[in-house]
Order: C-alpha cells, then sequence, then structure tokens
C-alpha cells in the first residue's frame, strides 16, 4: 500500500523540479 501523503509529496517535489528545468531551459 502507497502513503498517500509520502505520494503527494513525491508528485509535488518532481514537478517543482520540473518547472524549475523548464525556466532554466527558456529563460
Amino acid at each position: 500500500v502507497i502513503d498517500e501523503g509520502k505520494l503527494v509529496g513525491v508528485v509535488s517535489l518532481t514537478s517543482i523540479v520540473f518547472m524549475n528545468n523548464e525556466l532554466r531551459m527558456n529563460p
């Protein structure tokens, strides 16, 4: 069973990192 709290944390962290990468690629 996956902990929903942990899943939400991982998804939010991944989305933040992805957005940061997008900003770096397109200044």
